[in-house]
């Protein structure tokens, strides 16, 4: 056949290229744009210098990583940066043809760029230069302005009023342990018949005092650490943790899990990778595991005993709920007594929202903004009659329930304030605040959620598969974990504290699996 050529471009090309862009432009037209991050290995210079090469998914394990340059365009469902139409200014490796090949976005953009787009993943990488680009990641879609604040206003929640129980019949046990040289250094507690259980998993990262010889500390600066490492304890986080599960048996007569890190933080970090968390030291490295094995175990017999929910977008996930304890200074933020040296009054909830997705600029339901894979609460969010918006910072969210409790023994009335909450929808805001943060340290850091948090959504915790479990970080400030400094205060304070919190976290347990008694 003969080919007609224009200026060496075949006709035959000219038409392909014609059909091609039909195409594109068909699929932009039925899909439309999305927000995802990249799927691709990319090169990134840590603060320390070094170029390493890593995923998204590395970066969604600490949400600071979005601050390394090129990261929060590259990962932007993760880094809450959908707004920002841009390439990813990295170099990525991925697979073309049979090779697997480094490139960035201005190899796309260069030449044949409708076909270099079609490659998988190439869109999410290069969302400008492909025509990718969305901002329902944050921003209200037309018509939602201030729904978030209105969503939530008549939500109804039930508050599970405790029992009469005969607490001497039921005992916190130790279920399975991890020892070395004597000394238990991680520790699974709960029931000892899955009669007596309840659906509720406590687990304590950072409260740990043992600091054996046999594991050296851990460096906070070098190979490790992005940029340092942190080695200071979670003071009394394992106490409150302690009472928590005291009082939910005091007032529902059944156990609770509870997992717990022995080791002091300056020999192993529970709540961080495998790398960053024991540092080489085989013996952290077992605690490590052991610890996310006895959750897992924990998760594995609610899962028998209660069964699972399969909620409105298929997900399977335990009747159950986990909760992290961790406890922060919050020294750059206003205390309760409205100085500068107390610390914060808020209780901060992670739920692996960035402050940016809770922007009150962009103050529209987390239902109609988030992809449904942002965020923990994954399976809960689906459940029949929830919102995400609502558990997140409603009247209902576990942030407005312990908002409203009083707590015996603190100095202030706003010392357990929620954030998020219906009262305090946007931590970015409060960040940015004067009001609420000091003027020198602007802005304030906010607690998002953590590693425990991220990897136990899902019981097979390591491949992040399998059925889920709703997870949720709590952070507490010094008001309720320190109170008024003596014994006897502090034991008022965390006893007041974890009967408040008994009922505020069953109740909400309860409402999010539609009236079933979990605790």
């Amino acid at each position: 056949m003969m080919k007609l050529s224009l200026k060496g471009i075949t006709l035959h090309y000219v038409t392909y290229i014609l059909i091609i862009s039909i195409f594109i432009s068909s699929f932009h037209q039925v899909y439309g744009a999305e927000c995802n991050d990249s799927p691709f290995k990319f090169r990134v210079v840590k603060t320390s210098g070094k170029t390493i090469s890593r995923k998204c998914t590395w970066v969604s394990r600490r949400i600071s990583r979005c601050r390394l340059a090129g990261v929060s365009e590259t990962c932007p469902s993760t880094c809450g940066s959908c707004d920002t139409c841009a390439d990813s200014s990295l170099r990525f490796k991925f697979k073309r043809n049979i090779r697997r090949i480094t490139r960035d976005c201005s190899w796309v953009a260069n030449k044949l760029t409708t076909f270099r787009c079609l490659i998988d993943g190439m869109r999410d990488t290069c969302r400008e230069t492909c025509n990718n680009c969305s901002t329902t990641g944050l921003v209200c879609p037309a018509g939602t302005a201030n729904e978030g604040e209105e969503q939530c206003t008549d939500v109804s929640y039930s508050t599970y009023s405790p029992k009469e129980c005969n607490v001497d019949s039921l005992t916190l046990q130790t279920i399975s342990t991890y020892e070395y040289d004597g000394s238990v250094l991680i520790e699974l507690l709960g029931p000892s018949s899955s009669a007596n259980s309840n659906a509720i998993v406590i687990t304590v990262s950072h409260g740990g005092d043992l600091k054996p010889s046999y594991i050296p500390d851990r460096q906070t600066s070098g190979e490790f650490c992005d940029p340092t490492c942190v080695v200071d304890k979670d003071s009394y986080t394992k106490e409150i943790a302690i009472h928590l599960a005291e009082q939910i048996m005091n007032n529902y007569c059944t156990i609770p899990f509870v997992v717990i890190n022995h080791l002091h933080r300056s020999k192993l970090d529970a709540n961080r990778e495998i790398g960053e968390a024991a540092q080489n030291n085989t013996i952290a490295e077992n605690a490590w595991y052991e610890f996310h094995d006895f959750v897992q175990e924990a998760q594995n017999r609610i899962e028998s005993y209660y069964g699972t929910a399969t909620n409105d977008n298929g997900l399977v996930g335990i009747k159950g709920l986990l909760l992290d304890v961790h406890g922060y200074a919050g020294l750059d933020w206003v205390s309760s007594d409205g100085t500068s040296d107390g610390g914060s009054p808020f209780i901060q909830w992670g739920y692996r929202l960035s402050t940016d997705s809770l922007d009150p600029n962009q103050y529209c339901s987390l239902d109609s903004r988030s992809s449904g894979t942002i965020g923990t609460l994954t399976h809960g969010r689906n459940m029949p009659g929830q919102s995400y918006e609502c558990l997140v910072r409603g009247p209902n969210s576990l942030g407005s329930r312990l908002s409203s409790m009083a707590i015996a023994g603190t100095s202030s009335s706003s010392c357990g304030m929620g954030l998020p909450s219906y009262e305090h929808p946007s931590p970015k805001a409060h960040s940015e605040d004067e009001v609420y943060c000091n003027a020198d340290d602007i802005p304030c850091h906010y607690y998002s959620g953590g590693y425990d948090v991220d990897v136990h959504e899902h019981l097979n915790w390591e491949s992040k598969t399998g059925n889920m479990m709703n997870t949720i970080q709590m952070e507490l400030p010094r008001c309720i974990r320190f109170a008024d400094g003596t014994d006897v205060g502090r034991d008022t304070t965390h006893e007041s504290f974890a009967y408040n919190l008994s009922i505020g976290l069953c109740s909400f347990a309860k409402d999010l699996f539609g009236g079933i008694n979990l605790c």
